[in-house]
């Protein structure tokens, strides 16, 4: 028999299996248990990738649904979060029925598991992709940089911003594709990818160009993709839309650093874009980051979807 939050009567003994087990399947699972636990009879959980994952779809589901609600559940990445989605298929006390899980595509998807309403996957590399978009550098110069009515103005910068991005996508493209490879071959990555946009590659106003460092330095790998490896993996890889395929953490970061150096033209007395645009007595926008830009990102499409199952289950 179950208690009312779906955990087995004798607790006591069912949480001091799982402490002692080694299993960290088992683990993790006892952590969802207790979480679940310490908050109100009924409430449904959204377990999240990591932190970036959780302030994003709190603005997304807002947007969708402002009186939907729920707690957030942190698993500390994607392969955690997967497995914990694993684990609750096959319980039976009665956690997953409030539980959804919430993971990026990356360039490993979802490892081979079927499509589950439980799942939602995003059909972009990562949550960070739907930030770096023309749509929002719209409402950015409209909102944060005063450019409201300044139609033509606008349309030349999306255009430049579009130019440079593909750019900094075609320098990325070698980063991307070596990710890639060490994905799809399970090919041991020996350190954290790079946090500084500075180290992918070197970003202005008007252009993007690579650094100087071995590619081999910013994604170091427990050992080498082979000739034959590469080629076999090329055509796939080649299929692959950059904008929405390539890892987004780098997009993100190029975007915020693209987006400071707009900021400084706005104020700059011998501006390039902004030198017809009249002066402003408001301040501009800046400190741009996910924070910033999360709640002007437009929800995918596909999230509205879910969003309106998990209400009508």
């Amino acid at each position: 028999m179950n208690n009312k939050d779906g955990i087995p009567d004798n607790r006591d003994a069912y949480f001091h299996a799982i402490k002692n087990s080694t299993d960290n399947r088992v683990v993790e699972k006892m952590e969802l248990a207790t979480f679940a636990a310490s908050i109100p009879e009924g409430t449904i959980i959204f377990a999240y990738e990591g932190r970036d994952d959780k302030v994003i779809f709190y603005h997304w589901i807002n947007r969708i649904d402002s009186t939907l609600r729920y707690e957030p559940f942190i698993c500390k990445n994607k392969w955690m979060t997967l497995r914990l989605f694993d684990s609750l298929n096959i319980d039976l006390t009665g956690l997953k029925d409030r539980v959804y899980f919430f993971v990026d595509r990356d360039f490993d998807d979802t490892g081979g598991r079927t499509p589950n309403s439980k799942l939602f996957v995003t059909d972009k590399y990562s949550v960070e992709n739907y930030v770096v978009c023309s749509e929002l550098l719209d409402d950015i110069l409209k909102i944060d940089f005063h450019c409201e009515g300044m139609n033509d103005l606008r349309k030349e910068i999306i255009a430049a911003f579009e130019t440079v991005y593909a750019q900094f996508l075609n320098v990325t493209r070698a980063i991307n594709f070596r990710i890639f490879l060490s994905r799809k071959l399970n090919i041991r990555q020996l350190d954290d990818l790079p946090e500084r946009i500075n180290l992918i590659a070197r970003v202005e106003l008007h252009r993007v160009w690579a650094n100087d460092r071995a590619i081999s330095d910013i994604v170091p790998l427990d050992r080498e993709p082979t000739q034959d490896e590469m080629a076999r993996f090329a055509d796939e890889f080649d299929q692959i839309v950059p904008a929405s395929g390539y890892r987004g953490k780098f997009a993100l970061r190029f975007f915020v650093r693209w987006l400071e150096h707009l900021r400084k033209d706005r104020n700059a007395e011998a501006s390039h874009f902004f030198a017809v645009a009249p002066a402003t007595d408001f301040a501009i926008g800046g400190n741009f980051s996910l924070d910033t830009l999360a709640p002007k990102t437009p929800p995918p499409a596909q999230l509205v979807g879910f969003i309106g199952d998990v209400r009508a289950a």
